[in-house]
């Protein structure tokens, strides 16, 4: 019971390291374009049954996610989007627009 006890507590200062780096790289990276913001998740690890008691057996990083505006990236993509399929219209319309301009001058009825 003491090495768990002993892995519990290592596991705990491992997570809250893992916390105070990622803490740290925001804090490092509050004026950088383009970086995101993380936040560490924690998760329990599962219980062990001892002597009919339940005992909890720490916590872990369950992962590291990335903080970021869901709407403002789709908002980004579709105007994005929009840009590009407006941009092609228009070179598609300004080609015509030649090739008519150029025609009319050759045709014998102007």
């Amino acid at each position: 019971m003491a090495f768990d006890l002993l892995n519990m507590g290592s596991q705990g200062v491992l997570t809250a390291q893992r916390q105070l780096n990622t803490t740290s790289h925001n804090i490092n990276n509050v004026n950088t374009e383009g970086y995101s913001r993380q936040s560490v998740v924690q998760q329990s690890n599962d219980p062990i049954w001892w002597g009919g008691s339940q005992y909890g057996t720490g916590v872990h990083v369950a992962e590291v996610r990335r903080g970021y505006d869901q709407f403002a990236t789709n908002e980004l993509n579709l105007t994005t989007t929009n840009l590009s399929y407006a941009n092609e219209r228009d070179s598609q319309l300004g080609r015509l627009d030649n090739m008519l301009s150029n025609s009319a001058k050759k045709s014998p009825m102007t």
